[in-house]
This record gives structure tokens, sequence and C-alpha cells, in this order.
């Protein structure tokens, strides 16, 4: 069994399988099941990148980060330079996976940026007409980390367009739903600095 099995396994959404596989793979030591879950596939994607990709179940989670580690969240990134966080807030992710990686890169996961020089949370905003409202909960959750308020004082075109832009154009819908602590209000009424983009 070559060491992409694992990363088609996740890729494909084959939960049942990948836990068979860490449950048999386990026992092993032999096998070096670090080193298969640490595998990079397409765009130097690993197995925890392709799962992310494909809103994977909490167990398949923690079992992929018991065996990987801080390393396969915070060193392992594609050839964009994509953290885990990046594809699971780009691909629809829950919160519950989100809170799991941050849990283990804090700050500095949040706030790590690809090599066009977005954050998870420009992901998250780029998707908010896409995805559910669960996605105010992640960029609130998000925010609320010490240190990421920097990421709203630098003034990027890129932010506005994604994340002011579409919650303002969506506000009427979203006032029932948003607390006053929500990434608008945030934004909104601490950084009057920021300009809004003048066209759409």
């Amino acid at each position: 069994m070559n060491d992409s099995y694992l990363y088609d396994l996740c890729h494909g959404k084959k939960w049942n399988r990948v836990r068979e596989f860490l449950d048999s793979y386990s026992n092993n030591k032999d096998k070096k099941l670090e080193q298969v879950v640490r595998y990079q596939g397409f765009q130097d994607r690993t197995c925890l990148h392709a799962a992310c990709c494909k809103r994977p179940p909490a167990d398949i989670m923690k079992s992929l980060l018991d065996i990987g580690g801080k390393e396969l969240v915070m060193m392992m990134t594609t050839s964009w330079k994509n953290t885990a966080l990046h594809i699971a807030c780009d691909n629809g992710a829950s919160l519950n996976v989100v809170k799991t990686l941050i849990k283990i890169g804090g700050k500095e996961l949040v706030v790590a940026k690809t090599d066009n020089g977005y954050t998870a949370l420009h992901y998250l905003c780029r998707n908010i007409n896409s995805h559910n409202k669960a996605n105010d909960n992640k960029i609130k959750f998000m925010l609320q980390i010490p240190g990421t308020e920097t990421i709203l004082t630098v003034k990027d075109r890129y932010f506005e367009k994604h994340l002011l832009t579409s919650l303002l154009r969506r506000e009427h819908r979203m006032k029932s739903r948003l607390s006053s602590n929500l990434a608008a209000s945030i934004m909104i009424q601490q950084i009057p600095t920021m300009m809004l983009p003048t066209s759409y």
C-alpha cells in the first residue's frame, strides 16, 4: 500500500475507510503512520488539507491531528502556502473544525498568509454569500482570538470587497441574525479609516 492511499481516501470522503485504515495502522509502528498522514499530494496538500476540503467528521480531524501534531497544522502548507485553516474556511468546514485547528495553531495560524497575502479570514469572507449563516459565527470566533485584530487594521482592497461590501449589501437579511459584535459592526464602528469600495 503506497503512502498516497490515506490521502486518496480523505480526498474521496471515504470516512469509514479512513477510520478503518487509521485503526489498523495505529497498531503497527513499523508502517510509520505519521509519514502517511503527512504525505503531500496535489499542490502539496496533506491528508489534513484533503479532509478539510470535504467537511470532515470531528473524529477524523482528531485522529489526523493526534498523529500529525502541530507541525501538520502550522508547517505543512500547500504550494500556495495555504494552511489547513485556509482550506477549511474556503470549503465551508464546520465551526468545530475551525475551532479545533485554531486550538492547536492559535493566533499564529489565524494571521498566517498565503503567497498572495490572504488570511483564512479573507477566505471566509470571500465565501460569505455561498455558505450558510454558520460563516458569521466563524468570523466572530476568529476575530475574538487575541491579537487577530491586526488583520482589520490593514487597508486591504481584497478585504473591503469580500467582507465589508458583502456584509453591507446583505444587511437587510443579516440584521435579524447578526449580533452587534459581528464583523460588520466591529469594522464599521472601530475602523472608520477603511474606505468602502465605490463599485462592485
